[in-house]
């Protein structure tokens, strides 16, 4: 699959036409050179990586194919803290989760399926114009399965403190960004897992410094630490 912008993309509307066919072209070259299934051009607002783009542009969408019965998706967040407060993202239109609040983050590139830092960092600039320089204590945290619709979902969560003087720009073409007292953030509606995860971390984790291995099931998230042996 390949997904470029709609044609009212309130941010480059200009170029849907030259990525609509780019898009097009480019899926149909991966179908002839891998033999693998055709999918669509999926049209979407909602990728900060086609919305800051100032030429023709196009994603391509790869899932790897682990066993018979499912795909792999690997996908990232980072929770960011000042002070009392956890920065939210109310995040619009995603292909995975019903509107929700979330972390920062999304889907990893192919090119970054053995970084997941690398992938939090990029969805960090991307929606908020942050980079690594503007966090201090930026660790991965969690690591957690989730078997849904057929496929595995791999989430790596890292948490961060904003540094002082860091100012966040709360305009995001994702959704809306919000400061949210940690005291009101389990009130939030979250994704399943994300949810169970920022209680562990807001009730536990953030008292210590180890990573944490999850597994999703229908009563909630199991945690265990992970420790190198």
């Amino acid at each position: 699959m390949t997904i470029c912008q709609t044609s009212r993309n309130p941010y480059n509307a200009s170029c849907y036409k030259k990525s609509r066919k780019l898009s097009v072209n480019v899926l149909n070259q991966l179908v002839e050179a891998t033999g693998c299934k055709k999918e669509k051009v999926w049209k979407t607002d909602s990728m900060s990586g086609i919305n800051w783009s100032k030429v023709p542009v196009t994603i391509v969408e790869i899932e790897e194919v682990i066993n018979v019965d499912g795909q792999l998706r690997n996908m990232t967040s980072i929770y960011i803290m000042r002070d009392d407060r956890m920065l939210l993202l109310y995040r619009i239109g995603s292909r995975v989760v019903a509107p929700s609040w979330c972390g920062i983050g999304g889907h990893f590139e192919p090119a970054e399926l053995n970084m997941a830092q690398a992938a939090a960092l990029r969805e960090l600039r991307e929606e908020t114009g942050l980079t690594g320089d503007d966090l201090e204590n930026l660790k991965l945290r969690y690591v957690t399965l989730r078997l849904k619709n057929g496929e595995i979902r791999q989430n790596y969560y890292f948490f961060a403190y904003l540094k002082p003087k860091v100012q966040v720009n709360m305009n995001c073409p994702e959704g809306i960004l919000e400061w949210v007292p940690c005291r009101a953030v389990p009130d939030r509606e979250m994704p399943y897992t994300a949810r169970f995860v920022v209680q562990h971390y807001l009730k536990h984790a953030r008292y210590d410094e180890r990573l944490y291995s999850g597994i999703a099931g229908p009563d909630g998230v199991e945690f265990l630490p992970l420790v190198e042996f």
